[in-house]
């Protein structure tokens, strides 16, 4: 057989066993005969018993659905009630060990200390569960009258107002979400004077308030809880007199 022959029987065995190579559902290169991606079998991150996915990225509460209130919340329950909010947990173990009960105890009574501190983050952790209003008190609300606009300035409602709540080195603020609206106080020139004579100082009114948690803003050291305010209730600090009664924009 002359090396011409020879080389082109080698190419066509060659051909065959490259063909028989092939996968049976097509050239896996071409659209339509492509085998799934990595990315398209995956399902997606599932949520950890933790409340958040593997990532680390939290799962909120749905704020909708909660229907509790909290009158005068303490700065704990505020913190515990952030970290629902936000999906976030506190870790039991360190709550305990740097609460000052278990911090300052002698050796012999650490553990009846622990005990203590685990019941009560419970107790915190309960209070909180389905919180979605916070009903509480501002003492040194300030009054303004503005003739111009026929309208007091509540500047504790306004959008750049925040309550800060301190525990277990996080500080927790609370926002007003409607601020812009419920910093006005609409009064008929009228009875502007009458008000005022009431009230004597600008600065000497109190405040009870509730508010409808709105959203929350997680952050490094603690976070803010946004809500917005529903009714409130001015009394003068002098007398213990009702000044008014309102809701934002009316």
């Amino acid at each position: 057989m002359s090396r011409f022959m020879e080389k082109t029987a080698f190419a066509a065995l060659a051909a065959l066993a490259l063909a028989g190579c092939q996968p049976a559902g097509g050239d896996s290169t071409k659209p339509g005969g492509a085998a799934p991606t990595a990315d398209a079998r995956s399902p997606g991150p599932v949520p950890s018993a933790g409340g958040a996915t593997p990532s680390g990225q939290a799962v909120r509460a749905d704020l909708s659905s909660r229907t509790g209130e909290l009158v005068n919340p303490s700065e704990e329950q505020m913190l515990f009630l952030y970290h629902d909010l936000a999906g976030v947990n506190l870790s039991k173990s360190d709550w305990v060990e740097q609460s000052m009960q278990v911090r300052i105890a002698a050796p012999h009574e650490k553990a009846a200390k622990r005990e203590a501190a685990g019941k009560e983050f419970d107790a915190l952790q309960a209070s909180v569960g389905n919180v979605g209003r916070l009903r509480f008190s501002i003492s040194n609300v300030d009054a303004r009258f503005d003739p111009t606009y026929s309208e007091y300035l509540l500047r504790a409602f306004s959008p750049s107002s925040a309550l800060s709540f301190r525990s277990a080195g996080e500080t927790v603020q609370l926002k007003f979400g409607n601020g812009q609206t419920a910093q006005i106080w609409k009064v008929p020139p009228a009875e502007a004077q009458a008000i005022s004579d009431r009230i004597g100082s600008v600065s000497a009114l109190s405040a009870d308030i509730l508010v409808q948690i709105a959203d929350v803003q997680p952050g490094t050291q603690g976070g803010a809880i946004v809500a917005n305010i529903l009714e409130y209730e001015l009394t003068s600090r002098q007398t213990g007199l009702v000044v008014t009664r309102g809701k934002p924009g009316g």
